[in-house]
């Protein structure tokens, strides 16, 4: 700004043959208007006195005055509305002063006008800005945030839950009386599971934060898959499956991407396995109404365990509300019951 400025200043001094202190005087303060982003005080600062200057070695108005609104927008853009407000007024009262000396009466009406709308036009480009980039720094904090969350998700229900099992079937196998091959076998099914889990977490570290993800972006399996995952988990673990779904909704549960289900099912197993008595048997509820799936987890609490909470069940939520769905999950009697309802679509939509 300040160097279309001193171009246009020095077309009208060669144009007008004018080219002594008024010419010199002008490049002056354009040059420091111009040393506003490095130094924003000092140039604000010194803008001043060279208007001050201005006004008394002039007997004329000058096109070195239009820069007193170059740090007045710089204030804008930045935010910053008490330097702003206070280059405003003292700007405005120098430029004053210099008209006055030039013509002192009703004529000081058209140069006031003329400040004042420039100023107020100054403000309001200088704001528009600042709040345009409030904006978007705004949103890049929100998606930037959401991809902490999504990543603090992942690795919660992916490999949090792996390394337990591990960790649990590893415990089954040391402490039995014979080499439990099955145990054993379990322990490398969930560390191939783990693995797998974590180049997902990486592949979404490697994801553009701006990328719109969802719930279950990394998984492949269908809603009956899923089910038929978790029903093993719990076999393993030593719990009967009651599971219950209709033959109908068996094949529209197939043909159904799992989703934010997917992780939310892992959660709520991994609850029953952590808190659940495995003398009771743990009852799977699956049906598809209106487009969306509904699930549930009813399992006995064991006398010893404390009710799941915290981290787990805040992410099932999150999860199924990011996908438009909800989460109950809560104690019935002596029972806790996890209820899941998430939106799903046909496998040619996806």
């Amino acid at each position: 700004m300040a160097l279309i400025l001193a171009m246009m200043t020095l077309v009208f001094h060669g144009t007008t043959g004018s080219l002594g202190w008024a010419l010199v005087l002008d490049l002056a303060i354009y040059s420091c208007a111009a040393l506003y982003y490095r130094f924003p005080r000092l140039s604000a600062v010194t803008v001043f006195c060279l208007l001050v200057v201005l006004a008394g070695a002039l007997d004329a108005p000058s096109m070195g005055e239009l820069a007193a609104l170059i740090p007045i927008l710089g204030f804008g853009l930045r935010g910053l509305w008490r330097p702003q407000l206070a280059c405003s007024v003292a700007y405005y009262v120098a430029l004053m002063c210099g008209a006055a000396l030039v013509s002192f009466g009703p004529e000081l009406v058209v140069p006031g006008a003329f400040w004042f709308a420039g100023i107020a036009i100054v403000w309001v480009i200088g704001g528009i800005f600042h709040r345009s980039r409030r904006h978007h720094e705004d949103k890049l904090s929100q998606s930037l945030s959401r991809q902490r969350i999504l990543l603090a998700r992942e690795l919660h229900d992916t490999i949090a839950h792996d390394l337990t099992s591990i960790a649990l079937q590893a415990e089954v196998a040391r402490n039995s009386s014979d080499n439990d091959n099955e145990a054993w076998t379990n322990v490398a099914n969930m560390s191939r599971s783990a693995l797998a889990d974590l180049r997902s977490v990486i592949t979404l570290l490697r994801t553009d934060p701006t990328d719109q993800l969802d719930a279950g972006s990394f998984t492949h399996a269908s809603v009956l898959d899923t089910l038929e995952e978790a029903s093993g988990r719990l076999s393993s673990a030593g719990f009967t499956v009651d599971y219950n779904t209709s033959p109908e909704d068996a094949v529209a549960l197939r043909l159904a991407p799992a989703g934010a289900i997917y992780p939310i099912s892992r959660e709520a197993i991994n609850n029953i396995i952590q808190h659940g008595d495995p003398d009771e048997s743990v009852h799977v509820n699956a049906a598809i109404e209106d487009g969306f799936a509904e699930v549930s987890f009813k399992n006995k609490r064991s006398s010893r365990a404390k009710p799941p909470a915290g981290l787990g069940i805040t992410g099932m939520a999150e999860r199924a509300a990011l996908v438009g769905g909800h989460v109950v999950s809560c104690p019935s009697n002596d029972h806790w019951l996890t209820q899941v309802s998430c939106p799903v679509r046909s496998a040619h939509d996806v």
